[in-house]
């Protein structure tokens, strides 16, 4: 009858000390697998039935900061492995702070970091609402695919936080699309639209449609299409791709007004420069622009035409 008690008592203190157990492993590998992650950094973390808490979650890169102070994991599915996210910090660059907050659904494996991320809603102070979507495979060790959907972020706002001297002005909407394999950031693109876009002291709106990507391996920026439409319909329209020791560039335009061309460059040039022809009008069909160490040349077909 002692024997089965012990038995018993054995038991029951296993069970009690096994969850704390797996607790504390878990917490363990979960803030080893991070801190072991580039770019990343984990103060501290707890780990409970009802999810997990992240204190000080650091992101790092060349060109901001993310500070999370907290992230809230609520558990929704423990079959699904499934949470609920929360949380508040802070984005940085080498100018300024602007606060941040973000809820959304994560599913899959944080010990091993393999999680798919969905509706993640975003705030950033002054700047807008925008929506993430991906997946991380190790923490984005392995692998990163990401996708940030814009939905009316302040132009202006982008630009004095990066301390930028353009006076352009407009609201962003659209894709960026980013994948990341191992070390390699793969490529970045871009498909957006610039709405209501202004230059200060103009009171001409343009629209502006940007469809790029972005290879850091090669190196290269293609430019698929860049396409510029003011209130009177007329356009300009923008192809080609960037290399790092050459360029190569091609126009059409579609009865665009050369004053409304020279709006589209920086006011600082335009000064400087002090060109300006008034009524007229160009239309160039396929003109080319290309550069490189070794040849310069240009193409054109152009057609100006003179008001009367």
């Amino acid at each position: 009858m002692k024997k089965k008690f012990k038995f018993f008592i054995y038991i029951l203190l296993f069970l009690l000390i096994l969850p704390i157990s797996l607790i504390k492993i878990t917490k363990f590998i979960i803030l080893k697998n991070i801190n072991q992650t580039e770019n990343f950094n984990l103060q501290n973390l707890s780990v409970g039935l009802k999810g997990i808490n992240f204190e000080n979650l650091i992101y790092r890169n060349d060109f901001l900061n993310l500070n999370f102070e907290k992230i809230n994991l609520k558990k929704k599915s423990f079959i699904k492995n499934a949470f609920a996210l929360e949380s508040s910090g802070e984005v940085s660059n080498q100018f300024e702070k602007r606060k941040i907050n973000a809820s959304g659904k994560i599913k899959g494996n944080l010990i091993n970091g393999n999680m798919n991320m969905t509706d993640i809603q975003i705030n950033i102070q002054n700047i807008g609402n925008l929506k993430f979507y991906g997946m991380l495979e190790n923490w984005g060790k392995d692998k990163f695919e990401g996708v940030f959907e814009i939905n009316g972020l302040k132009l202006k706002e982008i630009l004095e936080a990066m301390r930028s001297k353009t006076t352009f002005d407009g609201k962003i909407y659209g894709k960026i699309f980013i994948e990341k394999e191992k070390e390699n950031l793969k490529g970045i693109r871009f498909d957006i639209e610039i709405k209501e876009l202004t230059q200060k002291y103009e009171t001409n709106k343009l629209n502006a449609h940007i469809k790029v990507k972005y290879l850091p391996m090669e190196k290269t920026l293609l430019i698929e299409k860049v396409l510029i439409i003011n209130e009177k319909g007329e356009e300009i329209s923008l192809w080609g791709s960037i290399r790092e020791n050459e360029f190569e560039f091609y126009f059409d335009t579609k009865g665009i007004s050369i004053d409304e061309l020279l709006k589209l460059l920086p006011e600082e040039i335009r000064k400087k420069s002090n060109f300006k022809i008034n009524d007229s009008k160009i239309s160039m069909n396929k003109f080319s622009l290309s550069f490189s160490k070794k040849k310069f040349y240009l193409m054109a077909n152009v057609y100006l035409l003179q008001n009367t």
